[in-house]
């Protein structure tokens, strides 16, 4: 992977790992460039690292927007909405999900989920897709961001109905890294 590294205005050019001293004013400084395995999100008033191997998209809609992130056995969902209680948002997602993919999936259950240092109360759902033997489970909560509602949304599909490593590395992101970058 090739990295730019601008100095004040000046452009260098790197690959991953790569060394090299730059002259900074009347000194020269060694510098490395080295990709780490996360990305990071910095949008609707959150920010979190993720994944580097996750595809990301965006939607925007007339009231809402849609970040996806999506990896080999994980899905992250970041929506933002202009109106709505964001519990009761969070809990209108999972079920329509929910019920779309499995109408006799179990209710949900209430979870708690820490997003940096706060812990935050949101709702779990499983469901099983029988023709192709796939165990999804969702994790849903909601929260407000300025003056707006956001529900954030990970997805686990394995074939044994426990979360994937992905998913616990997701989980392990958020914890660590999630912060909120506008009021709440």
């Amino acid at each position: 992977m090739r990295v730019v590294l601008r100095v004040d205005g000046v452009e260098h050019v790197f690959s991953d790992g790569e060394q090299r001293e730059l002259p900074l004013g009347d000194k020269k400084l060694r510098v490395a460039v080295e990709v780490t395995a996360e990305r990071r999100f910095d949008a609707a008033g959150v920010r979190f690292d993720f994944p580097r191997e996750m595809t990301f998209e965006h939607e925007q809609e007339d009231h809402a927007e849609t970040w996806t992130l999506d990896g080999d056995d994980c899905t992250l969902l970041l929506h933002s909405f202009e109106a709505g209680e964001p519990d009761e948002l969070a809990k209108g997602v999972l079920m329509e999900t929910l019920e779309a993919l499995e109408p006799s999936s179990a209710k949900p259950e209430p979870v708690t989920i820490r997003l940096g240092d706060p812990s935050f109360t949101g709702l779990r759902g499983r469901a099983v897709l029988t023709s192709l033997e796939i165990h999804l489970q969702l994790t849903v909560v909601g929260f407000p961001v300025g003056n707006r509602s956001v529900v954030l949304v990970v997805q686990s599909k394995t074939d044994d109905g426990e979360p994937s490593d992905e998913t616990d590395h997701m989980f392990q992101l958020l914890e660590r890294t999630f912060e909120f970058t506008a009021s709440k």
